[in-house]
């Protein structure tokens, strides 16, 4: 799981905490980018695709958008996830079709 503030909040998001004590900063940093890639799973993105599926439809979502969550967990909770960090390649994938690239 990539929750650092190196690779996935933008420098104005992060809470870049500092204390004296060797490792500290990073377990709060690291909790903190947690509880919120937690808080928006669960009561952004589990609500909005329960919403979806009451009516039978599905969502299709660029989840973790420049926004400070994890992208892969953010991703289980769309049908159809999308991002724009694919490496270069252009377009959106299904799940089944993302395993290849």
């Amino acid at each position: 799981m990539c929750l650092n503030t190196g690779c996935v909040i933008p420098k104005p998001d992060s809470p870049a905490y500092v204390f004296e004590k060797d490792g500290l900063a990073e377990m709060i940093n690291f909790d903190f980018l947690k509880t919120l890639t937690e808080c928006y799973c669960e009561n952004h993105l589990g609500r909005l695709s329960d919403f979806a599926r009451k009516y039978g439809k599905t969502i299709r979502y660029q989840v973790a958008y420049n926004k400070p969550f994890e992208i892969g967990k953010s991703a289980l909770y769309a049908d159809i996830p999308e991002n724009e960090s694919d490496g270069g390649l252009s377009g959106s994938y299904s799940t089944e079709e993302a395993i290849f690239l």
